[in-house]
């Protein structure tokens, strides 16, 4: 049977140590994207301009209110299919914006579009790193029989 060497034992710590802050990054950037949210707010807008360039892409621009005042803000995107297919000048479209800045829009519509990526990472790491403290645990006890003479 191979035994297990140290530096095995010490690569194996190393990768769990990763795998644990790696989980506390994601879960700590999924937190603060999820609390984000409550600073937005979702307001009708009124499309009041698009054009489609080859080098900037798509700008949509919207009219809307917030506390009673204007605001006439453009979106852009690099891709040239964003939001254009069904969307005319003088088109109704809910659009999320900054509640402390109306004149900021928010590109992800809701908190599940904009939390998915960090939820994936996490569960993805949470469970390599459980698996790899199970395979730890498995090479220790195995360590341990081999050491224990047997009649």
């Amino acid at each position: 049977m191979k035994k297990i060497k140290k530096n095995d034992l010490l690569i194996d710590l190393l990768f769990i140590i990763a795998l644990f802050l790696i989980s506390i990054a994601a879960f700590g950037y999924y937190k603060y994207t999820y609390n984000s949210y409550d600073n937005y707010i979702r307001v009708s807008a009124t499309v009041t301009d698009i054009s489609i360039s080859e080098y900037d892409g798509t700008e949509i621009t919207y009219s809307y209110k917030v506390n009673g005042k204007l605001y006439n803000t453009t979106q852009c995107n690099k891709n040239h299919l964003f939001n254009t297919a069904n969307t005319k000048v003088g088109d109704k479209k809910f659009i999320t914006i900054d509640k402390k800045k109306p004149q900021n829009i928010i590109p992800l519509e809701n908190r599940d579009d904009a939390t998915y990526a960090p939820r994936v990472i996490f569960a993805f790491s949470f469970i390599l790193l459980i698996l790899s403290i199970l395979g730890c645990i498995m090479d220790f006890i195995r360590k341990i029989k081999e050491k224990i003479p047997t009649d």
